[in-house]
């Protein structure tokens, strides 16, 4: 009787996963081993199978992630079945589903290497695919690219010998990684209909490739590249079908921009596209096009909405009005102003009283020790009429780089926590206004320069790190302002950035353009071309 191995492979899918495997262990076909490949869950998914399945199913566990792909091919190689098929971790075989699809190929003594059979999707009617062939009718390519819902990662059964000769999945993509190998083994192979609907695919779970947008837009997951690189398929495919695939991953990335709300990188790639002639549905994208110009404005405003409304439900911090200030702190200060009677002069007596970082016409900056905790305390210092001005038209820089600051964490972009803005008014005019962060335990990239903490080796990393960042807070639409060595930390948690006065969320994309560019300069500039002690 010939052996099948069904191969499962799962990330932080408890219990989930359970339907999957009990699917497999009531199928018809006795002679089946349920082989899980655990990529390394975080779940403690390994464990609480090992108690419920025991020596029912076989467990091969990943140190670290590898991916879906990986995790396939590792479940494969480690069976000595004659056969083997595969199920994804959130979805289930129909009883016959093993029984079916062997039958065909038992009965045809061997000339059948791999036969299918169709999924239904989650809570809807029989396929519609059904009645579309009969038992022991031949998938093309062409059919198959014509109607991608005929295959998926569940719906096929292989030769082992054949799938690690002439198929094994991709391992470098995430994403379309079953498209990419049936377009080979269709090229070489012919599939075989069981004539049977075989399983259920179940959307009971978030974390599906498909939503994992970083992966699809990163380049070595390119789906693409690996089609037009393959000499075989280039041979085989019809120049236009070539094309309409390589075309489908530029309308995928397209998709991706839009929901991730990139909108500027959508539209670029919109209109590279267009001129291309890369897109199919040009409605719908040129819709989105235009529909993109209001939802950037929308989500920018969005996200400082976003910031404030979490700042108000989470109760951890108070406003306060006093006679000549306002005041806006994190309530681990509530007793430190509770017990000043002037907020704005405390901060004074700290700055007098701690180590000074930097004393100019515009700003004070010295750290602080209060009850055992660091403190930074920073003045914007008063100069005349015209900083009255400014803060009566708009919110004081203390109060934006607080925000800012709430911001960038929001955005996982390390900068030193915020817990207090001071607006000091004098005659009923705001005068000076103060912000307070936490005590980074990093130190700026100036002056581990200068203490050789950061030596000639490490600089290109550090200026690569914080290009990085620059890009990730530019892909929201944010331009840090002051990009140079004295902003930017770097201690045990990685890079941080600091003095967020500056930090704009643009409207318009002109401007957005113009400041994205002044920041890139300012990096090269300022950092990259910085004169260290060792240069």
């Amino acid at each position: 009787m010939s052996s099948v191995a069904v191969i499962i492979p799962t990330y932080n899918r408890w219990p989930f996963v359970c339907t999957a495997i009990d699917s497999v262990l009531a199928q018809t076909h006795p002679n089946i081993r349920c082989i899980v490949v655990d990529d390394a869950s975080s779940d403690d998914s390994v464990r609480l199978l090992n108690e419920k399945y025991g020596n029912a199913i076989d467990i091969i566990t990943n140190p670290q992630n590898r991916g879906q792909s990986f995790c396939r091919n590792l479940g494969a190689a480690s069976t000595d079945a004659q056969y083997v098929c595969f199920l994804d971790s959130d979805d289930s075989f129909l009883p016959n589903s093993v029984a079916s699809r062997l039958s065909l190929i038992e009965e045809s003594k061997g000339a059948i290497k791999i036969s299918f059979g169709l999924f239904r999707k989650s809570g809807r009617n029989p396929s519609p695919l059904k009645g579309c062939k009969n038992r022991g009718n031949i998938l093309t390519l062409g059919e198959y690219l014509a109607n991608k819902n005929w295959l998926c990662n569940n719906s096929f059964l292989i030769e082992r010998v054949a799938f690690l000769k002439d198929g094994l999945y991709n391992p470098q993509l995430r994403n379309r990684e079953d498209i990419e190998l049936f377009i080979r083994l269709l090229a070489k192979h012919e599939f075989h209909f069981c004539g049977d609907e075989i399983g259920q695919i179940r959307d009971v779970c978030s974390n599906r490739a498909r939503d994992n947008f970083t992966n699809i837009l990163n380049p070595e997951n390119s789906f693409a590249h690996y089609i037009e690189a393959n000499p075989d398929l280039r041979e085989k495919l019809p120049p236009q079908t070539l094309k309409s695939l390589l075309d489908s991953e530029v309308e995928l990335q397209l998709r991706t921009l839009y929901h991730m709300g990139r909108y500027p990188e959508f539209r670029t790639l919109y209109k590279e596209a267009m001129a291309r002639d890369q897109i199919s549905s040009k409605h719908k994208f040129r819709k989105r096009y235009l529909v993109s110009f209001v939802r950037g404005l929308l989500r920018q405003s969005l996200l400082m909405r976003e910031v404030r409304r979490d700042v108000q439900s989470s109760g951890n911090y108070v406003a306060q009005r006093r006679p000549g200030e306002r005041a806006f702190y994190h309530r681990c200060l509530k007793n430190f102003c509770e017990h000043a009677s002037s907020i704005s002069d405390a901060l004074d007596n700290l700055i007098d009283e701690g180590r000074l970082y930097k004393s100019d016409q515009t700003s004070t900056v010295a750290s602080v020790d209060v009850d055992g905790t660091g403190w930074v305390v920073k003045r914007y210092n008063h100069k005349g009429m015209t900083s009255t001005l400014k803060l009566l038209a708009r919110p004081s820089r203390a109060q934006r780089a607080f925000f800012n600051a709430l911001i960038l964490d929001k955005l996982d972009v390390r900068t030193p926590q915020p817990l207090m803005y001071v607006v000091s008014y004098r005659r009923g005019l705001p005068y000076c206004n103060y912000i307070v962060t936490k005590r980074s335990s990093g130190d700026t990239i100036c002056n581990l320069s200068k203490t050789n903490r950061v030596t000639r080796e490490d600089w290109p990393a550090v200026v690569a790190r914080t290009d990085n960042i620059l890009h990730k807070l530019h892909l929201h639409g944010i331009t840090h302002g002051d990009i140079k060595p004295t902003n930017i930390l770097l201690g045990d948690q990685g890079i941080e950035l600091i003095d967020l006065d500056s930090m704009r969320i643009h409207w318009s994309k002109k401007m957005f353009q113009h400041f994205r560019d002044k920041d890139l300069r300012a990096l090269q500039r300022r950092v990259a071309d910085y004169n260290p002690p060792w240069s």
